[in-house]
Parts: C-alpha cells; sequence; structure tokens
C-alpha cells in the first residue's frame, strides 16, 4: 500500500442502485465515483450540505487514497462539522446521481414507531411467507396507493 490509507465509508441503500445504474452507463466503478467525488471536495472549496444520516445503512466499502488526501479528509470533516466518512460520501453522492441516473427508482426511507407486539406479529407473518418486512410493507403500500388512485379516477369520472 506504500503512501495510502484505507478509507471505509457506507453507501446508503437508497443510493446504491442509482449508483449501480451510473457505474453501468459509464463503465466506472462505485469506488472510482466515490474517490473522484471526494478528491474533488477536497480540492475545491464549496460548501457540502448535511448528510441526511449520520450513519446511514448501507453496504459497507472502502477505498484507498493517500494519507495525505485522507487526512485533508479528515480534517475538513471536522472543520465543517460534518459526522463521519459516511455522511460526507453520502452528502457528495446524493446531488452528484440525480441527475446522472435518472432510470434508477428513488426511494425514500420512512422511520415509524410500530408497538413491538404489532412488529412481531408482521414480520412473523413475512417470515412464513419468506417475504421480507420491508417487501412486504411496500406491497402493501403500493396496493393501498393504487386502491386510492382507482377511486380518484372513479370520482373524477362521475
Amino acid at each position: 500500500m506504500g503512501d495510502k490509507a484505507r478509507l471505509n465509508y457506507v453507501i446508503p441503500n437508497d443510493l446504491e442502485e442509482r449508483l449501480d445504474v451510473y457505474c453501468r452507463q459509464t463503465g466506472r466503478t462505485p469506488t472510482d465515483v466515490v474517490r473522484q467525488l471526494v478528491c474533488e471536495w477536497l480540492e475545491h472549496d464549496r460548501h457540502l450540505e448535511k448528510a441526511a444520516s449520520e450513519h446511514p445503512d448501507g453496504r459497507r466499502t472502502n477505498l484507498l487514497l493517500t494519507h495525505q488526501a485522507r487526512t485533508a479528509l479528515e480534517d475538513r470533516i471536522i472543520a465543517e462539522g460534518h459526522a463521519t466518512v459516511s455522511a460526507v460520501v453520502e452528502a457528495l453522492l446524493r446531488p452528484f446521481l440525480a441527475s446522472r441516473a435518472p432510470g434508477a427508482v428513488e426511494t425514500v426511507t420512512l422511520r415509524l414507531p410500530v408497538p413491538v407486539d404489532l412488529y412481531n406479529d408482521f414480520a412473523t407473518m413475512c417470515s412464513l411467507t419468506a417475504t421480507t418486512v420491508e417487501v412486504k410493507l411496500v406491497d402493501h403500500i403500493r396496493a393501498r396507493v393504487e386502491e386510492a388512485r382507482a377511486a380518484i379516477q372513479q370520482q373524477k369520472e362521475s
């Protein structure tokens, strides 16, 4: 590795598909894209919005940077009040991918307070059908939205 240092970070779940679409379209790797964004941010004095999450859920990965770049990144994260390297990667990726991967499905992460017994019953039901809780919830929401759209359309027609 010589004068290289490993930088560990997370690609948030909601950006992973968009990043993969962009990489397939351009022939680049996710590591190359993240390295470019980090290096450009270090080279240019531009404001970076705070990330939506300090510790995003997603795919853990890493890349190699020079020790000098790694130190500069850590110093800037502290100076600008960002929480983590992963938060900075998320804040760099989100606007970059917004206009570059339009074919990807954009998602929203919801955090809902749900009584434990209700969640446990729902999770048990999902496990019996070999479906994850997330997939089952999305299917349920999609069905309710389609019902609402049909009802709205029916009202418009009457």
